[in-house]
């Protein structure tokens, strides 16, 4: 199979609501769509500058991104898009009753935020504080752990046994610095 894949790299600005298309069931993905307006802007002949016409495009999110997209944008954001290129091809009925193909361009998203260069965001950086609190609470309990067992050692007069915890998490017995 080939690895040429179409990488798609998109700035505009969210057309509509994002909406839920599938709801993972059993765990399973959700897939939530938006669609992008881009545009691009060239001086005419005149000098003045005009908007040329506008490509819309669906953006597909899978998972993770669909729920954390479906929560963050909304119509009218200026948003980055990066994902790869999709055709999507089906048959309908023509007007005339035969079976016609059809196809449509998407992009399935594996990033999308918010365009900094357009305007200023509040980001909610809530499970990332909170994975790092939890994760300094329990390393404070470890040094809080090992400087009482220090002191307690000291006190007896007795070889202090020192744990600390590895880079893997994992605890593991730590010489005394003296």
């Amino acid at each position: 199979m080939s690895n040429n894949l179409a990488q798609a790299y998109l700035v505009g600005n969210a057309v509509d609501h994002p909406q839920i298309r599938i709801k993972g069931l059993d765990g399973g993905p959700t897939l939530t769509t938006f669609r992008v307006a881009m545009n691009h802007r060239y001086q005419g002949a005149d000098g003045q500058w005009q908007d040329g016409d506008p490509c819309y495009m669906e953006v597909q999110c899978w998972g993770a991104l669909g729920d954390n997209v479906c929560a963050t944008v909304c119509k009218g954001m200026s948003v980055i898009v990066v994902g790869r290129i999709v055709q999507s091809t089906w048959e309908a009925n023509g007007e005339d009753g035969k079976s016609v193909t059809r196809s449509v361009l998407r992009v399935r998203a594996t990033h999308v935020g918010p365009d900094l260069g357009a305007r200023n965001v509040l980001v909610n950086v809530r499970k990332a504080v909170e994975q790092n609190a939890a994760q300094n609470a329990a390393s404070r309990e470890a040094e809080l752990a090992a400087v009482q067992n220090l002191k307690n050692a000291q006190n007896s007069g007795s070889k202090p046994e020192l744990v600390g915890v590895g880079a893997g998490g994992q605890e593991e017995e730590v010489e005394p610095a003296f």
